[in-house]
């Protein structure tokens, strides 16, 4: 058994143990309890090993996720203080732990007093709600971001941000190529309601200086001498141009801007001194500049159209080189294809009116033909037909209906009914004739009769010509009808009188019989003379 001995020594006068009284106890319990204390603490001792273990390897995990989680992290004691911050923040920003901690980086990170203020206040508020924020990293890099505060119940904060700099570049990305494609709707639009090539031209240089934010925009026209004149320009205030420029390039226009004309751009960043162009852009004080061809095609249909360069259409930067971008420069040439649409527009345009008025003074010409032609027609009694040798349709004059004694306002007669007008007598050699002239395609004379509608008889002299297509064959017969009625009368009482003279002429002693007869009746004896 497990004993406890508590011994007393008992001392002689001299010092020396005399004896001893000892008490004996039973401690079996209290080792047994020792036992077991000693096993609970071995017990509890590796319980908070393992939760000590275990804690540090969430921490480790939540350390790894925190680290390489794809957002930046901040984490705020309750007194505001700046105690943590992940991998990616120093990875963004350029910030390490240390350099925050020693630092304003407040002041630094916001150089502007607004911004700073806005971004504390924020921070201040930590309801969870997202904020764009502009953020100059370390470098001087500036870089776009949004955060959101959390208050946690014991006062911290957590502090959630992201790099939004790629997704503000997209949304300016897309802004601009929505005002890109707003402004080419505009022109395009424009060139269809409008056929004025200045306006258009006026209207472009402003909206592509606008759009770009150019300090100017430009357009250059080449005269068939290779001289080009500034006829459209807009420009800020203090680069504003003469208001007349002209240019005259030293070298082949065709080797100059043979890229131009084959479709490319001309994109210059730094203005080349043995540049053509560089006489020009130095007298206008350019430092970069944009330059895109308008190409006019030129040709027919039948030989083909090959473009010819037309002009410039030009962007200026003159307060410092500016590097335009790709995009900036597919926009002007697509700019400066839908000028080249409005500029071959108007041209047809002018071409068309010119071609308008030119047949409207032919039609008002032949008008005035046509009436001098009626009214001698009218004055010769005078009328014109035509006869369809395939389906013997005819046309006739308003002067032939007159001389047929029908109205004017009707249908003409065809072939048959034609022949149907004419005397019995005449009908057999007038078709001779007409068929004769559709086989043979030969011209002829004829002179007939027309029995108008009230029974008069008019006769009617008429000369043909013969139509032939491509293989020789007649397909129309044309020709005039004069009404001579009154000069067959003529005719008529002429043959008359003169076989009337004729007769008396061959008869001359009936008249002097006659004399003598008066004579000796005495027919003469009251007359003085």
């Amino acid at each position: 058994l497990p004993l406890e001995v508590l011994a007393t020594p008992i001392l002689n006068d001299l010092g020396e143990v005399q004896y001893a009284i000892a008490a004996f106890s039973d401690i079996t319990e209290r080792k047994q309890a020792q036992e077991l204390l000693a096993d609970y603490n071995r017990t509890l001792e590796t319980q908070v090993q393992e939760r000590t273990d275990a804690l540090t390897r969430q921490w480790e995990m939540l350390q790894t996720l925190v680290d390489h989680i794809p957002v930046m992290l901040a984490f705020y004691n309750a007194e505001g203080e700046l105690i943590l911050v992940n991998r990616a923040i120093e990875d963004t920003l350029g910030w390490s732990m240390a350099d925050l901690s020693q630092t304003d980086w407040l002041e630094r990170a916001y150089p502007d007093a607004r911004d700073r203020q806005c971004a504390l206040e924020h921070w201040e508020t930590a309801d969870g709600t997202w904020l764009d924020l502009t953020i100059l990293c370390r470098e001087g890099r500036r870089v776009e971001t949004t955060w959101a505060h959390i208050r946690l119940s014991d006062g911290r904060q957590i502090g959630i941000g992201q790099d939004i700099t790629a997704r503000k570049c997209m949304e300016k990305s897309l802004r601009s190529q929505a005002e890109a494609e707003r402004l080419l709707s505009l022109i395009t639009q424009h060139i269809r309601q409008s056929l004025d090539l200045s306006e258009i031209l006026a209207t472009t240089v402003t909206e592509v200086q606008r759009h770009l934010q150019a300090d100017r925009a430009l357009i250059l026209k080449f005269n068939p001498e290779n001289i080009a004149h500034v006829i459209q320009s807009v420009s800020d205030p203090q680069y504003t141009m003469p208001d007349s420029l002209s240019w005259a390039p030293d070298c082949d226009l065709k080797d100059c801007y043979e890229q131009c004309l084959q479709g490319y751009l001309r994109t210059y960043f730094t203005i080349d001194p043995s540049s053509c162009l560089a006489p020009l852009v130095q007298t206008l004080g350019v430092q970069t500049e944009v330059v895109a061809p308008i190409l006019y095609p030129r040709g027919s249909q039948e030989n083909g159209y090959r473009p010819q360069l037309w002009g410039l259409l030009m962007v200026h930067a003159c307060q410092f080189p500016r590097p335009w971008q790709p995009a900036e420069a597919e926009f002007l040439q697509q700019i400066s294809n839908q000028l080249a649409i409005a500029i071959y527009q108007a041209d047809l345009y002018h071409r068309l009116q010119a071609e308008l008025k030119e047949r409207r003074q032919t039609e008002d010409a032949l008008r005035q033909s046509e009436a001098r032609l009626t009214a001698a027609q009218a004055i010769a009694n005078l009328g014109h037909w035509d006869l369809n040798a395939k389906t013997g349709a005819m046309t006739w004059s308003d002067q032939l209906f007159e001389i047929a004694g029908l109205p004017s306002h009707q249908e003409a007669p065809g072939y048959t009914d034609f022949l149907a007008m004419c005397h019995p007598e005449d009908r057999e050699s007038l078709n001779q004739q007409v068929t004769t002239a559709l086989e043979e395609g030969t011209p002829y004379k004829a002179v007939f009769r027309f029995i108008r509608p009230d029974q008069t008889i008019r006769h009617v002299e008429s000369r043909a010509e013969t139509a032939l297509n491509a293989a020789g064959q007649v397909v129309r017969i044309f020709g005039t009808a004069q009404d001579i009625s009154d000069r067959y009368e003529i005719d008529r009482v002429k043959d008359e009188f003169i076989g009337i003279v004729s007769h008396e002429l061959r008869t001359p002693m009936t008249a002097i019989q006659s004399a003598l007869m008066m004579l000796t009746a005495g027919a003469f004896d009251d007359d003085p003379d």
